[in-house]
């Protein structure tokens, strides 16, 4: 039974759990679904930072675009670093590496078990999946994020469509909102011309001036020591300043002022608590509001597109409920494969206090033959798809791909086959199984940073063959296909006969 060395293996732990946080960033928001992670991280995870490379390669493949950018993201990864990936950021490596801990006898894997990834790298990632293809009867597009003016106050006004501009020059400003969320006053609320009144209320107002200096609610009803005023006289005298009694100098007279007042008796009445009103108050505030939004859409696919439909939609982010639907939008653009199309500005209410704008459409989805796709069977996207989804209710967040599948029987029975072989056999999953480490393994011989063996040291004592989490014979496959580069033989050779090499 293979020891594991206390400091590499916890290295490898603490670098694979540092990937781990990195990849899943899209917790917080941050989101880069153009950029492939280097270790294995299913985009379909509602988490996911970045797409997965065996993901983004297999779907490409099978739409019969070469995803060029995925490919060289692998092969540079590769060349650099080998697999040392692998060993050091890989999520499910890290879950490998822990479920092999748990005690019970171990066995070694045959050794022709190692070459199965290569098998399934080709057939699931580059030739079935091409050959085959996916159900494409029409192009299908990918929508950027929406971009919404009132959501971005600060939003040059130039960085929209010149043609769209006028729209901006005529719409309602912004709904400006406190730290709490809940909306400002609208600018001027409490002010009045010169020579008029400040402000009326339960306390005590005041004006500028010679003018009416405390003036309290009392007061204006005739209750209470001071000056009586006469409210017919003074709504038309230039010299009070008091063109009205409200807010502004034009705002509510006597009667709205005790018509308010009985509306908030009514609402103390009902037992509404303070959030209750104040949600009322900012429903009332963005009733009429509206955010104006362009979004931009990208042909995907190698066919040309006449037309597409667009959703804009509100959805809960925490729920998943929908909030609100509008109607659905046709655009008849003709669109080349690989174009992108800015759309016209179009408004949608302001929701964004109860949730996020979605723009949907059922373009960005194909149907697609999974039985020829590494997806339809991968641990990782029911580890950290699947469930995930499931237990959160969240679906497949994923912006650039739509190629992972929804929970089947299958995927889990395969899951669960692999954690309970994982328990027994070192790294089952990487050694035979995992598409990106043979892809690796395909340049990792000639990667910059491995390990070598400096033979006329080496006294073949076989102790870093004990160790080695590959069950390699290192001395002969060190920096190798199938060396992880871990480091774990390095620091058990007696002789220091094994170092890590950087250069070519």
């Amino acid at each position: 039974m293979r020891r594991v060395q206390p400091f590499w293996s916890q290295v490898r732990n603490y670098t694979a759990l540092a990937s781990t946080f990195i990849y899943n960033l899209n917790i917080f928001g941050i989101s880069a679904k153009n950029i492939c992670a280097p270790g294995f991280n299913c985009h379909g995870c509602p988490w996911a930072t970045f797409s997965c490379p065996v993901g983004v390669i297999g779907y490409g493949f099978g739409v019969r675009n070469i995803p060029a950018l995925a490919l060289g993201m692998v092969l540079a990864v590769g060349i650099f670093l080998g697999r040392l990936v692998c060993g050091y950021a890989c999520p499910f490596g890290l879950l490998q590496e822990l479920l092999f801990r748990i005690k019970t006898r171990k066995f070694s894997l045959p050794r022709p078990l190692r070459y199965l990834k290569y098998v399934i790298m080709l057939l699931t990632v580059f030739i079935l999946t091409y050959i085959f293809g996916f159900g494409v009867e029409k192009a299908y597009i990918r929508i950027t994020e929406p971009i919404v003016a009132e959501d971005k106050p600060s939003l040059d006004i130039t960085q929209f469509a010149e043609k769209n501009r006028g729209y901006f020059i005529q719409a309602k400003p912004p709904v400006q909102t406190t730290e709490g969320g809940f909306p400002l006053p609208p600018a001027g609320l409490g002010e009045s011309a010169e020579g008029g009144l400040r402000s009326v209320g339960f306390g005590a107002g005041s004006k500028q001036g010679d003018d009416l200096q405390d003036f309290s609610l009392g007061q204006m009803l005739g209750e209470g020591e001071g000056v009586e005023p006469d409210l017919q006289s003074s709504a038309a005298s230039e010299t009070s300043g008091l063109e009205q009694i409200g807010v502004g100098g034009g705002g509510f007279d006597l009667d709205d002022l005790l018509t308010e007042n009985e509306q908030i008796q009514e609402n103390i009445a009902s037992n509404k608590s303070v959030f209750e009103l104040l949600q009322e108050s900012k429903e009332a505030d963005y009733a009429d509001a509206e955010l104006a939004v362009e979004v931009t859409v990208q042909n995907l696919s190698q066919l040309v597109l006449d037309e597409f439909s667009i959703t804009p939609v509100f959805i809960n982010a925490d729920t998943g409920e929908e909030i609100w639907r509008g109607e659905e939008q046709i655009f008849r653009q003709r669109l080349e494969p690989g174009a992108n199309y800015t759309t016209d500005i179009f408004t949608v209410p302001y929701l964004l206090h109860k949730g996020d704008i979605v723009i949907l459409s059922e373009q960005t989805a194909v149907s697609m033959n999974y039985a020829t796709l590494f997806c339809t069977y991968c641990p990782v996207a029911a580890i950290e798809a699947d469930i995930p989804s499931k237990l959160f209710g969240s679906g497949d967040l994923s912006e650039v791909v739509s190629a992972t599948t929804s929970m089947n029987l299958l995927r889990l029975g395969i899951t669960f086959l692999i954690i309970i072989a994982s328990i027994f056999i070192s790294r089952f999953f990487c050694r035979t199984c995992c598409p990106l480490g043979a892809m690796y393994g395909l340049v990792a011989r000639f990667a910059v940073f491995k390990i070598v063996l400096q033979k006329d040291k080496c006294i073949d004592c076989g102790k870093c063959d004990t160790l080695c989490p590959a069950e390699l014979d290192v001395r002969k496959e060190v920096g190798g296909s199938e060396c992880l580069a871990c480091g774990d033989c390095v620091q058990s050779c007696p002789t220091k006969a094994l170092k890590r090499k950087v250069g070519l």
